[in-house]
């Protein structure tokens, strides 16, 4: 029986509720997360028990830093004396669990809890996103070029409708998340003045 798995994130960045309830599945399976790249999560086989997670996201850290930052040590000072125990970093979030039944919420204020997601998303996520859609759409336009200009040849060659598939399903991802995470943004702020908390994600 292998004691360490990997897999890949399957939810955004943002999605902290998503990630929270993931871990805490994960925990009563008995897999308690160690490691959290980008592309891959490492676990550790442990026994099955109720964790609680929490994450939390700090815009002006970095993964090149080379040790906790002074905001992330205070932080995790305070998350240790209320029950909380740091897991792993997973770029710009840190994250943490609880066995405690019912632990002191880390993040008490939604609007700076929205505040902070948004300046994260905007130091780590959608400048990547938007620097990734600009040669996208550069290819797809001289691909339309090429099917203007000579249209049997752009659509006889299978390289090039492969290359353009690609691209399409590449393009939709990226708009997928641009739009996915703009309207939790939004929604998440109606909530907030309304006297609620961020709104539920999606992606």
């Amino acid at each position: 029986m292998k004691d360490i798995k990997r897999e890949v994130p399957m939810f955004s960045f943002y999605n902290y509720t998503a990630i929270q309830r993931h871990l805490e599945k994960r925990a009563r399976e008995g897999w308690r997360l160690i490691k959290a790249d980008r592309g891959s999560w490492l676990y550790r086989r442990m026994e099955p028990k109720d964790l609680h997670y929490a994450v939390v996201y700090f815009p002006d850290s970095s993964q090149f830093d080379p040790g906790p930052t002074e905001g992330q040590q205070t932080l995790r000072d305070y998350c240790l004396a209320a029950g909380w125990e740091p897991v792993t970093g997973w770029g710009q979030a840190q994250i943490y669990c609880s066995p405690l039944p019912a632990p002191v919420p880390i993040e008490t204020e939604p609007s700076i809890q929205l505040r902070t997601i948004h300046r994260t998303m905007w130091r780590n996520f959608l400048p990547g996103n938007l620097a990734l859609l600009a040669p996208l759409l550069f290819e797809l336009w001289m691909w339309g070029k090429d099917l203007y200009w000579d249209t049997a040849a752009a659509l006889s060659s299978p390289s090039k409708l492969g290359i353009l598939l690609l691209t399409f399903l590449a393009i939709l991802a990226d708009l997928v998340d641009l739009t996915g995470y703009t309207r939790w943004y939004f929604r998440s702020k109606r909530s907030i003045a309304q006297g609620g908390g961020c709104a539920p994600a999606t992606g």
